[in-house]
């Protein structure tokens, strides 16, 4: 009997170290009045200032080789327009302008989706619980050991997809409110700010490359 009283002794002093963290879900909507987000899926990661090192280097490579993708397929397609298509050799140079312009593109696709991978990979290998808010647009975790967590919430809402990440500390036998709301928002709604229009590969110019390419053949 005295055995049973200590472990169970045990087990409610164990608990009663545990602390919570919960909040809600919401993004600006018309007239940016507050509009609560249902049906988002919420993560509730471990490690949360590593994980947003990671998550923010992460973003950070991302910004830096979209914009030099960017910025080489610009001057790209502005050579492909000033060569124009008066000669053999102007179709050759558009030609080639235009396969590079593709394959930045591509490459922007490639990274895309990469960043995303990674994003996601982060995140299932600190997940601690998950669960999707109802339409009060509420969530909440118990039963956490004391530290710093790292909270990501997305899903499909409205006319876009919606992407919130912040971080919470909660402490011994502590209930952290942390909700989730506009500013913790990423733009685009994607993680990393990686529009969605990226995660599709460009073809705008495969019909015009195709006839430059029969022009010269010709």
């Amino acid at each position: 009997m005295r055995t049973w009283t200590i472990i169970a002794f045990g087990a409610v002093a164990a608990c009663s170290k545990t602390g919570s963290v919960s909040g809600d879900v919401y993004f600006s909507g018309s007239g940016g009045a507050p509009t609560r987000a249902g049906g988002v899926v919420v993560r509730l990661l471990s490690h949360g200032d590593s994980v947003a090192t990671a998550f923010h280097a992460l973003c950070s490579r991302y910004d830096e080789v979209s914009l030099a993708l960017s910025r080489r397929k610009i001057e790209a397609m502005s050579s492909a327009i000033l060569s124009g298509m008066t000669s053999r050799e102007a179709l050759v140079r558009y030609v080639r302008a235009t396969e590079l312009a593709d394959l930045l593109a591509d490459s922007t696709y490639l990274l895309a989706k990469e960043t995303l991978d990674r994003a996601d990979a982060l995140f299932m290998r600190t997940k601690v619980d998950s669960m999707v808010t109802r339409i009060d647009a509420r969530f909440r975790f118990t039963k956490l050991e004391p530290g710093k967590y790292a909270l990501v919430a997305w899903g499909p809402f409205g006319d876009r997809i919606r992407t919130w990440f912040a971080t919470a500390t909660v402490a011994h036998r502590d209930s952290t409110i942390q909700d989730l709301a506009p500013q913790h928002e990423t733009n685009s709604g994607l993680p990393c700010n990686v529009p969605t229009s990226a995660l599709v590969r460009e073809a705008d110019h495969e019909i015009a490359l195709q006839r430059a390419r029969q022009r010269i053949a010709d």
